[in-house]
């Protein structure tokens, strides 16, 4: 392709120590893109596996972006948007694999649909059954419900992993397609969202700005979850739920932030009293106890950003 002429969809993988994951993905997109002309792009954040040496023997086509520490998702994400070239964005995860068309089906849906910013196909797991995708936006009332455990069993009785489709609500970053204009407006990932809620994050500030969000049931990808995450369980976790502590605070201010932190204090509380409770009798659960001692800890401090005390 030559240089002059900009592709139609700039397709960003991000990598981390996943590299049979990223070389799968690589041979889906090879198979599946058809004549969409596009460009992709791959940053590795610091991986100490053999990604990119693979990457380079198999997909000389990729452009690479090798990062020499870990930037975090969004921070990695923003990196390749800077630099890229087509007139739309296809964000994927890794661990994520569009069937034959899909992308082919979001870009024709977003040349025919102008007033669109960003859509999202229909994710499905590997077994191919749904799986959840579209979600509600974090508040301090949904949160509380969700720890006092009201919010998991209205869901268990609504069934439906996407009922949430009907109100206002954000789309999964494990595969993103959007406008190169979402970038010019309004910027990318805000890095203080190093892992986690940096897609929520991104599609409330659309909200904000008005800008129309879409779920394209007849593109489906396939998800496998917890690719670069799953080796860190503890660390990943922790990230999990400090996230939703900045998105609040970013969100809905003081008086937001300080009744969200007051909820997971006594939820924290309760669950170490269940904990060592049972550790009393002989059933201990290391890894519960760690969890909500470090977020009981921090809720209590006065920083209103706790990912910073995650180790990297």
């Amino acid at each position: 392709m030559s240089d002059s002429i900009a592709p139609a969809v700039s397709i960003i993988i991000i990598s981390y120590n996943t590299r049979d994951l990223t070389l799968r993905c690589l041979k889906t997109l090879r198979d599946v893109m058809g004549n969409l002309s596009h460009e992709i792009w791959l940053v590795d954040n610091d991986s100490a596996d053999d990604t990119l040496e693979r990457v380079r023997a198999e997909y000389p086509e990729v452009l690479i972006i090798d990062n020499k520490e870990n930037q975090g998702f969004g921070r990695a994400n923003n990196q390749a948007m800077e630099r890229a070239r087509g007139r739309y964005f296809l964000l994927l995860n890794s661990d994520a694999f569009p069937f034959e068309g899909a992308v082919q089906k979001m870009f024709e849906f977003m040349e025919s649909n102008p007033d669109v910013s960003l859509v999202g196909p229909r994710v499905l797991n590997g077994d191919g059954s749904l799986q959840r995708s579209i979600n509600e936006f974090y508040s301090p009332l949904n949160q509380i419900l969700d720890y006092s455990g009201w919010k998991r069993l209205a869901e268990k009785l609504r069934g439906k992993p996407n009922d949430a489709l009907k109100g206002e609500f954000w789309l999964g970053g494990m595969c993103l397609f959007l406008r190169r204009d979402v970038w010019e407006k309004i910027g990318g990932f805000d890095p203080d969202f190093f892992f986690y809620g940096e897609d929520c994050d991104w599609q409330k500030r659309m909200r904000t700005q008005k800008m129309k969000i879409a779920y394209l049931d007849e593109s489906h990808v396939t998800h496998l979850q917890g690719g670069s995450g799953a080796a860190k369980r503890l660390r990943t976790t922790l990230w999990y739920y400090t996230m939703l502590d900045l998105f609040i605070w970013k969100h809905y201010g003081f008086a937001g932030g300080a009744l969200y932190r007051a909820a997971v204090a006594m939820w924290c509380a309760r669950k170490l009293a269940f904990f060592h409770a049972r550790a009393v009798l002989g059933k201990p659960n290391d890894f519960a106890v760690k969890m909500h001692g470090f977020l009981l800890r921090h809720t209590l401090s006065t920083s209103k950003k706790m990912q910073r005390a995650i180790p990297k």
